[in-house]
């Protein structure tokens, strides 16, 4: 086997084990919950104006199954958004519901990145939320790097062997 071939079929290997990872990481989904119980009072962003916890999602679909016992706004910012929401409150978000008091949305995340929720009480009282997140699908990102090495071992393999079974010319003495 020459170096080429050896080269493909690694090539071959990385990609089929980052497509089995792929696989296997999308067959089950992350769940986690984030909330305020105690109440997020008239007219104010949680928590007290800042961003709270952030998370680092990969691309994939994204549910949302937001309760509030009044009406809420809930914007997803990405860390581009959380840095300019932190350093002066402008507010650039990758997506945003309004009114919510009840609702289930399903979304794509396109970009491995560090999201956070930012969460608006418009009304007069109380707002009590829960925000419960499953990450479900493919990690896109990692779908098209395991095929793409795969293709590419698979093609250059072939393409070695093919070219290494042909005749030689005899050379003339």
């Amino acid at each position: 086997m020459n170096i080429t071939t050896k080269v493909g079929v690694i090539l071959l290997a990385i990609g089929f084990a980052f497509l089995v990872g792929t696989i296997y990481r999308s067959t089950s989904p992350h769940n986690f919950g984030t909330g305020n119980l105690l109440g997020l009072k008239a007219n104010t962003w949680n928590p007290e104006g800042h961003v709270g916890i952030s998370y680092f999602w990969s691309p994939r679909e994204l549910r949302l199954d937001i309760t509030s016992n009044s009406t809420i706004d809930i914007y997803i910012l990405d860390s581009e958004g959380i840095r300019l929401w932190t350093l002066d409150g402008t507010l650039k978000h990758v997506w945003s519901a309004m009114g919510v008091t009840q609702e289930i949305f399903t979304l794509q995340i396109n970009n491995r990145d560090t999201y956070a929720f930012l969460v608006y009480n418009p009304t007069n009282a109380t707002a009590r939320y829960d925000i419960n997140v499953t990450l479900y699908g493919y990690e896109t990102d990692l779908l098209w790097v395991s095929i793409s090495f795969t293709v590419i071992g698979l093609i250059v393999s072939t393409v070695s062997l093919i070219l290494s079974r042909r005749p030689k010319p005899k050379q003339e003495v």
